[in-house]
Parts: structure tokens; C-alpha cells; sequence
């Protein structure tokens, strides 16, 4: 709030996608050449903890995202993980797919069955029910009542709610 910068951590390779949580960020690390980290850092202290450790786990390449108190990743074992760290409460939702890239709006649960690419379906859980949106996605953005994806050259919607 008072407009400084403030160096949190030195990133040494890669470039993560930080993720705001009240005054904590969350992101998945490259720290080693097969290992990966998810990491949580206190904004206001700057003291950093490790989440995860992704030790030769294709799976720390994709990327988590928060929503509310809740980190939604995927474990390093390949399971679609839910963990509200206020409460160091840990979920894991059934799949039945390789899972990449999860995203949550509080509604619905979508990711990826694979790392970007044509052989890829995009994959929506709503109501404990996984549907298949699209595939051959890319890359996709869930907002709060839409799905907007790359398929193709092209950019869809897909509204789940209505």
C-alpha cells in the first residue's frame, strides 16, 4: 500500500505466476533441474515457507492458483489437491485424467488433461461431475461464470452456468 517495492525472493530460473492470498503469494518454483517447489510468502514479513517439494515430478510444471483460502494444484503424485492452509485442511478431488493447470471460482473446478497442445481436453467439474468442454486447448481462463479457451487459432466461451 505505500507504492515501494519489495523483494520477496530471487527467482533463478523461469518466471512463476504469483497468486495473492490476503497478504500471502503462492507459486510454483523451478529450484533445481528436477525439482520444482510450491512456495507461500507472508507479503507484510517476507518469511517464505515450502508447500510441496516436486523432486523428478513432471507435475510441478503445472500451475496452481488460490481461491479464497484454498490452493488448488496438482500433488506430486499427479492428484488434483485442494488445501485450505488456514485450516491445513488438504482435499483430493477424484479424477480420472492426467490433470495440468487447475483453476477454481468457488463453482467450478476446470484443468487441463495435458500440457497445452492438440492432444488436450479441457475439463470442467461442476456438481462432483467432470465433463469434457473442448479439445485440442492450449490454454483457458475461468472466470466467475464462463470458461473462455484457445482451441485451434481461435477463442471460445463456454458458459457452464446458465
Amino acid at each position: 500500500m505505500s507504492g515501494q517495492e519489495k523483494t520477496l525472493k530471487i527467482v533463478h530460473f523461469g518466471m512463476p505466476q504469483p497468486f495473492l492470498m490476503n497478504n500471502i503469494v503462492i507459486w510454483m518454483e523451478r529450484t533445481g533441474q528436477n525439482r520444482d517447489k510450491l512456495f507461500a510468502c507472508d507479503i507484510e514479513t517476507g518469511e517464505s515457507v515450502t508447500l510441496e517439494i516436486f523432486e523428478g515430478s513432471e507435475y510441478g510444471m503445472s500451475t496452481p492458483c488460490v481461491y479464497e483460502n484454498t490452493v488448488y494444484y496438482v500433488s506430486p503424485e499427479g492428484k488434483l489437491t485442494a488445501w485450505n492452509l488456514p485450516l491445513n485442511e488438504k482435499k483430493i478431488i477424484e479424477t480420472d485424467t492426467y490433470v495440468h493447470d487447475p483453476k477454481c471460482n468457488g463453482k467450478l473446478i476446470a484443468y487441463l488433461s495435458g500440457n497445452h497442445g492438440e492432444d488436450c481436453i479441457l475439463y470442467l467439474i461442476k456438481d462432483e461431475k467432470i465433463i469434457p468442454v473442448a479439445e485440442g486447448v492450449h490454454s483457458y481462463y475461468l472466470g466467475q461464470n464462463f470458461i473462455s479457451y484457445n482451441r485451434y487459432d481461435k477463442n471460445y466461451v463456454y458458459l457452464p452456468l446458465r
